[in-house]
């Protein structure tokens, strides 16, 4: 269910790939400030960023568009509707994690 958890303040970042697993989560935090951040990239760059992942070296792209339709039929593209903001994920993880912090400091509680 998560593909990666973080805690920092208060702070949760899943890779979550549906809808339900989200309404999930945030049933089972007790904060009333939840917010949902999706982060997505072209599909090239999706591809080439999934490609360095171990074991992914030699995937070619007709297998990652199966891994991709994958994620699609669990909803992926339908958290967009549910998301409070979305970031478009073209940069080096500097300027995305500058597009966070922008988010947070607009919404988060004190």
């Amino acid at each position: 269910l998560i593909a990666v958890t973080q805690s920092v303040n208060g702070v949760v970042v899943i890779g979550n790939r549906s809808v339900s697993g989200i309404e999930y989560l945030r049933g089972q935090i007790e904060h009333s400030e939840t917010r949902v951040v999706y982060v997505n990239a072209p599909k090239r760059i999706l591809y080439e960023r999934y490609k360095q992942r171990e074991g992914a070296k030699g995937l070619t792209q007709k297998e990652f568009d199966e891994i991709l339709e994958v994620d699609m039929r669990m909803g992926l593209y339908q958290i967009s509707g549910i998301s409070d903001t979305k970031i478009l994920n073209m940069d080096d993880i500097s300027v995305v994690s500058d597009k966070m912090r922008q988010f947070m400091d607009e919404w988060r509680p004190e």
